[in-house]
This record gives C-alpha cells, sequence and structure tokens, in this order.
C-alpha cells in the first residue's frame, strides 16, 4: 500500500487508536495504565493498551479498499506475530474496516461461541514455523473485528472513529474549554507524531 492508500490506511489507523484510548479512559480509568503505539522500530504492534494487572491488549489495526476480502493467507503473518511478541497474560485484536472470507467468517463464529478449532480450520490460518497448537492458543485469546467502523467515504476512513471518538469527548466526564474539532484533532496529531518523537 503506498501513497493515497497508506495516507487512507494511517487516517484508519490513528482515528482507531485515539477511540480506543478515549474511550478506554472512561471506561476502565483505573485499570489502564498506559497506551503504546506503533513505533518505527516495529517493536509494538499498531496500539498496544497495558492494563494495571500486568496484561497487555495487542491491536493490528488494518484498513483496506472496501473491495479487499481478508482471507486466511492474509491473516497468518498477522496471527505469527501475536504469536512471537506473546507473554502468557497478553489479549490480542485484529480490526479491520473489510469484510472477511467465509473461513474468516467461520472462525470467527468458532472463536466466538468458544468451539474447538479443528486441524482443517487451524492449518488454513497457520504460518510457517509456527505449530496449529501455537495458533489454536492464540486464537482463543484473539477477537477478531471485520467491517469494523467502516465509513461509506473511500476518502475519509477513519470518519465513523472520528464521530464516535468525538461523541465520547463531548460527554462526562470530559470537559472541554475549546473546540471540539480542535480537541480532537491535537489528540489525533500527538497520536501520529508519537512514533517520530521515539524513533532511534
Amino acid at each position: 500500500m503506498g501513497g493515497p492508500d497508506n495516507l487512507r490506511g494511517i487516517e484508519y489507523q490513528i482515528s482507531y487508536t485515539v477511540y480506543r484510548v478515549v474511550a478506554a479512559l472512561i471506561s476502565d480509568p483505573r485499570n489502564v495504565i498506559g497506551f503504546e503505539v506503533e513505533s518505527l522500530d516495529n517493536g509494538a504492534e499498531d496500539l498496544n493498551i497495558h492494563y494495571e494487572d500486568g496484561r497487555i491488549e495487542r491491536i493490528q489495526i488494518k484498513k483496506r479498499d472496501e473491495s479487499y476480502q481478508w482471507l486466511p493467507s492474509g491473516l497468518k503473518p498477522v496471527l505469527k506475530r501475536f504469536v512471537e511478541n506473546q507473554k502468557p497474560t497478553d489479549d490480542f485484536v485484529f480490526v479491520t474496516n473489510a469484510p472477511g472470507n467465509a473461513d474468516l467468517r467461520i472462525l470467527k463464529e468458532k472463536i466466538a461461541s468458544g468451539m474447538k478449532l479443528d486441524s482443517q480450520m487451524l492449518k488454513k490460518f497457520t504460518a510457517g514455523g509456527l505449530t496449529q497448537r501455537n495458533v489454536s492458543k492464540i486464537l482463543r485469546r484473539t477477537a477478531i473485528y471485520t467491517r469494523a467502523f467502516s465509513s461509506d467515504d473511500d476518502t475519509q476512513p477513519g470518519k465513523v472513529l472520528r464521530e464516535k471518538a468525538k461523541q465520547i469527548l463531548s460527554t462526562p466526564p470530559y470537559w472541554l474549554a475549546g473546540d471540539l474539532d480542535d480537541a480532537f484533532n491535537a489528540i489525533w496529531t500527538y497520536v501520529y507524531d508519537v512514533p517520530f518523537k521515539h524513533a532511534p
């Protein structure tokens, strides 16, 4: 993904991050102790949320064109990264604006209902160098969201996320002395700049 597509992908990723940050500070303010945004040295997921009990919610955020459909082959590297970066108490999230194919829809249903993942299903999502057992363990701790916060405007993939974040910012316990759009844009810019400020 390059050029305008890359910029749209960044907009979706940063807007999702802002949404999760402002939402977490309302829903779980005493338990959330920190946020880690993707760094240029690739040491973090797109977003890591750190909790007081030591848990880390590791989130991969992927924007794709609406015509794109996620296949098992596209999810394999994401799951491999989760396996390689995990700690026993970590949880994982994969969020995308694009739909998944039939295999991914079945996988999501099985994960959500706690059903056992059979060998045939696991084989489709297991990348080279991993065992089906590794992938099965990770999938039990993974939430998969497809068509998440999809915008009706392809030029503004973060549109729905921006509106949701601004809705949260405009309600208690948040209190803004200034303009809502200015507040959102300031948070968005801060999140966007974080990786550059911590570059090696």
